[in-house]
């Protein structure tokens, strides 16, 4: 429960603060829709696989122009919501191979969903007449849950399968490029989050082979995506 406060109090309060007492310039196609294709990097891609994901939110610009080029902004992404389904990782290269013949631990299925709201500063440039670059870097409050699979081994007979969840920090860098009513960017996030499992599924090496039920997992995540601008 006090995770959950206070991730609402980080999610909304500055997106509140900022709407409220910003001055904003009007923009008819400041509002937009995303479908993303997410792209795990490092330690998350070895538990997790390609997934995708969907995003609303809207860039309040300021009603200024910077050096007659650069217009600024808040960019805020009301919600993310992103899905990868999990792949198998084998944990014998962790072990002696007295160990391994004993245990052989790996993981696998499931799946890892994030969500929550996103929030930054913006600048955008423009080209040409409705042909834009613009460029964010956002703070990405996040919800972590999903589930996974610890497979059968010589001292476990049968699969076992928790759930998880988590709250993560991140924090993500954008770059974009806007024509009109379309948009298409990519997006880095970088983070990590601690995986609370509702049982002891995860190997720990550490000292002796135990089964545990937290795990650390890097979030580093590539996006592409292609927007709708309204």
């Amino acid at each position: 429960m006090k995770r959950l406060q206070s991730f609402f109090k980080l999610a909304i309060l500055p997106i509140a603060l900022f709407v409220s007492f910003g001055s904003f310039a009007q923009n008819s196609r400041a509002n937009y829709v995303r479908g993303q294709y997410i792209n795990p990097i490092g330690q998350y891609s070895d538990f997790y696989s390609q997934g995708f994901g969907v995003e609303y939110g809207h860039t309040f610009y300021f009603d200024v122009v910077m050096g007659d080029l650069f217009t600024p902004g808040i960019d805020v992404t009301f919600m993310e919501v992103g899905f990868n389904s999990g792949k198998t990782y084998d944990y014998s290269y962790e072990t002696s191979p007295i160990a391994d013949s004993l245990h052989n631990y790996k993981t696998q299925d499931g799946f890892l969903m994030t969500a929550g709201p996103k929030i930054g500063l913006a600048v955008q440039m423009e080209l040409i007449d409705g042909l834009c670059v613009a460029a964010s870097a956002k703070y990405c409050p996040t919800l972590v849950f999903g589930t996974r699979t610890l497979g059968r081994t010589n001292l476990h007979h049968k699969e076992e399968t928790a759930g998880c969840f988590a709250f993560s920090n991140r924090f993500s860098i954008n770059l974009e490029l806007k024509y009109q009513w379309f948009s298409f960017g990519g997006e880095f996030l970088f983070g990590k989050a601690n995986l609370d499992y509702n049982k002891d599924i995860i190997p720990d090496f550490t000292q002796t082979p135990v089964l545990q039920d937290r795990a650390d997992l890097g979030m580093n995540t590539f996006k592409l995506y292609i927007g709708f601008n309204f």
